[in-house]
């Protein structure tokens, strides 16, 4: 019998990488591999502040982009994103940008200063960076 957790480690020492997985219906959960067993899984809810950030780090990384690409860099279903888009544009966090091939989105500079505070928070906290998402 595998014992079921957030996180584990396999027999290399390492940690498990989670598994982002479209199965459950829900692109706000994500799968855990516990114990080197696919059978093994636990769900993890993403918070709305975790998809907020998601959705910067999108927008910082690739620059102006389409909303079908921060969907997917982001890992959001469409009605997800509509709606966190008006939030962080209502915020001031991001831009729409119309230009003649169709409406973009881009990051502006409080929302380049929001990243970095998280950044600065997940760390004194240690928390998973941006990156290992």
């Amino acid at each position: 019998m595998v014992e079921i957790q957030t996180r584990d480690v396999s027999k290399q020492g390492k940690e498990i990488d989670p598994i982002r997985s479209n199965e459950t219906g829900d692109s706000n959960r994500s799968l855990y591999l516990i114990g080197g067993s696919r059978e093994a899984f636990r769900t993890v809810r993403r918070s709305l502040l975790e998809r907020y950030v998601h959705i910067l780090y999108a927008l910082k990384m690739s620059g102006p982009v389409r909303k079908t690409r921060i969907m997917y860099k982001a890992n959001l279903t469409w009605d997800e994103l509509k709606e966190d888009l008006q939030h962080l544009k209502n915020a001031g966090l991001i831009r729409e940008l119309a230009w003649k091939e169709g409406i973009f989105y881009g990051i502006t500079d409080l929302g380049i200063q929001t990243l970095f505070h998280y950044s600065e928070l997940s760390k004194s906290l240690r928390v998973r960076s941006l990156t290992e998402w």
